[in-house]
């Protein structure tokens, strides 16, 4: 695990969503350099909320980092869904549409949900497989529209595209 003060971040923004006056979905590339010289590369997708004290947007910790090697799963389980939700049929709480290992005891979870009156897609972490711990979701993930879907799946593309455009690991020499 690396010292986060030996390393440093760049976010380039690829798309953003506003859903509300004081909310919208960030996509972003994240690229750091370990203290090796190495630059990885991922797809962050969070939650930016307006701080009116600040007069701007701010991070927030309701996002999920997706890896180079998993973004194109989370992709095809937005895409497997159609459009408009189905009328007439309740969404049940938590249908799981696909579930993605990310690490050993880590997975990334694509469900339906309802919250606040509507149909909503969830892509969130879950623990699995740890005795030790818990086991469940975490806080890291998004929940959004299911109207959205096209548009969230359109920013992970193209997070996608410049991801695989490159490699994961770049060694630099001085």
């Amino acid at each position: 695990m690396e010292n986060k003060s030996s390393m440093k971040f760049d976010h380039e923004n690829l798309g953003e969503i506003s859903f509300g006056p004081t909310h919208k979905l960030v996509c972003s590339l994240v690229k750091y350099r370990t203290s090796d010289c190495k630059l990885r590369r991922y797809c962050d997708l969070r939650v930016n909320s307006y701080n009116a004290t600040k007069n701007r947007y701010m991070f927030s910790k309701k996002g999920i980092t997706i890896p180079k090697n998993k973004i194109l799963d989370v992709i095809s389980a937005l895409n497997a869904l159609p459009l408009d939700p189905p009328e007439g049929i309740p969404i049940e709480e938590n249908k799981v549409i696909a579930t993605i290992d990310k690490y050993k005891d880590l997975k990334i979870c694509v469900s339906l949900t309802q919250y606040d009156g509507g149909p909503k897609v969830d892509i969130r972490e879950y623990i699995v497989d740890n005795i030790k711990t818990y086991a469940g979701p975490t806080y890291k993930g998004v929940r959004f529209g299911y109207e959205m879907i096209a548009q969230v799946s359109e920013m992970l593309q193209l997070c996608a595209n410049k991801l695989l455009d490159t490699k994961e690991d770049i060694d630099i020499v001085s």
